[in-house]
């Protein structure tokens, strides 16, 4: 079997079996270490790059409250804020390989207002935008047949937060997922120029920060193809 040929089939194998509902039910039923790992590593992350500061959390014992209500807020710190914002609106993060999971983007929402995911199966994108249109918090996760939720996962990067509520993260992700589009990372263009990612705040196609979390790994059969594969995505990436 050719190279060709073996990458077909890989293609079609992922189209004709790969069950969302399965995935879930195997690797997200709990929070377990493994996802706390790619949680934490990626809260810290943006953190990191918000200048430390956390941003959308507040404390809730009433020493830090009194301190805060009591603080006097100058102008310098307003214009500060305001700049902050407006730094958060023009910043695009781009997820290669989504999956049917909403949960890397809880950290990237606090640092940027224009998200865009991305995956390979029809399946795995309809997860996601189903997700997207849910109004409570207590509705039950796409695919999940036991009454469980993905607010486990929520809490635990509100925790790393210290948000008053995961509601507000929920929230906070919802506002900024601005597209669930395809991708191949295989093709020069991994998002093949599509329009829902070409129609944003600045008028660019390109990203300040890209996320993926084992998937070029599993959609690449060689070194050589994997290596492939970051040169396309990084592509993405808008120049420093």
């Amino acid at each position: 079997m050719t190279m060709e040929s073996k990458r077909l089939a890989l293609e079609k194998l992922y189209k004709d079996n790969f069950q969302p509902e399965e995935y879930l039910t195997t690797y997200y039923r709990n929070l377990d270490p493994e996802v706390e790992f790619f949680l934490r590593n990626l809260h810290h992350f943006f953190f990191v790059s918000n200048g430390g500061e956390e941003s959308s959390a507040t404390t809730s014992d009433f020493e830090g409250l009194e301190k805060q209500v009591e603080r006097e807020v100058d102008e310098d710190e307003k214009v500060a804020k305001k700049n902050e914002k407006k730094t958060k609106e023009k910043r695009r993060v781009l997820e290669i390989g989504s999956g049917p999971v909403p949960v890397s983007m809880i950290s990237a929402s606090s640092w940027s207002e224009w998200i865009v995911c991305s995956d390979f199966l029809e399946q795995n994108r309809q997860n996601i935008k189903h997700w997207l249109t849910m109004m409570t918090a207590a509705t039950p996760a796409p695919g999940r047949h036991e009454v469980e939720t993905w607010l486990p996962f929520f809490q635990y990067v509100a925790e790393l937060e210290r948000a008053e509520s995961e509601t507000i993260l929920l929230d906070r992700v919802r506002h900024s997922v601005r597209a669930v589009v395809p991708c191949n990372v295989l093709l020069t263009d991994p998002l093949m120029d599509n329009k829902d990612t070409a129609c944003n705040a600045d008028g660019h196609s390109s990203y300040d920060v890209i996320i993926t979390t084992i998937c070029l790994e599993f959609a690449t059969l060689t070194v050589e193809e994997y290596s492939t594969a970051v040169a396309n995505v990084t592509r993405l990436l808008r120049p420093a």
